[in-house]
């Protein structure tokens, strides 16, 4: 969808999109779409938002996302003000859900044996920067991340850097992250009681 606004994408299903396709593609000022109750079967993404394009105030809620041979959800920088709310994913290569962004929602979603690819490299949930276009004054809220795989991913919730930063992180259950299960790199971001408590 490009430079186009209120749109609502739901109840499809999605098969085995082409190598290097992707699903769902959010393009140039993409702003108040609804993305629910969609499944998705071994895309190469699920969800993708562009960058630095104004994509804003979407809702990405109650999709079921299986084998994605890279991100399953990955809103690129400039990703502001979006939900992304109650989706199931397991084994995506790479991270889960990826956003460069500020002030999202990341919540109740349950992400199960991702970043697939390669043990220990990726993350659940990836709050990541470009260098310049930082994550900051998101909520990540109770999410459920398990790793059960034989690849694991090396955190469930991880800041990228520094200046990632301001951040809140609570109420999620992770579980058997190979690295550690949350890792805070900004200095005014809250850990705030997650289970387990640490680690």
């Amino acid at each position: 969808m490009s430079a186009v606004v209120n749109c609502s994408v739901s109840g499809n299903w999605f098969g085995s999109v082409s190598y290097f396709q992707t699903g769902v593609w959010l393009v140039g000022a993409s702003a108040r779409h609804s993305i629910t109750g969609n499944t998705f079967y071994q895309p190469y993404r699920a969800i993708l938002g562009d960058a630095n394009t104004g994509l804003y105030s979407n809702v990405i809620s109650g999709n079921s996302i299986h084998l994605a041979n890279q991100e399953a959800i990955y809103l690129q920088a400039g990703a502001n003000q979006n939900n992304i709310v109650g989706n199931t994913i397991r084994q995506s290569a790479l991270h889960a859900i990826r956003v460069r962004g500020s002030k999202n929602v990341i919540s109740s979603n349950v992400l199960s044996d991702n970043g697939s690819g390669t043990n220990n490299t990726y993350s659940d949930i990836f709050l990541d920067d470009d260098g310049s276009t930082f994550s900051t004054y998101n909520v990540v809220i109770g999410n459920n991340c398990q790793a059960a795989g034989a690849n694991k991913v090396a955190y469930h919730v991880r800041e990228n850097a520094a200046g990632d930063d301001y951040n809140l992180i609570i109420g999620n259950i992770c579980k058997d992250g190979a690295t550690a299960q949350i890792s805070v790199q900004g200095a005014n971001s809250v850990r705030g009681t997650n289970i387990p408590a640490s680690g």
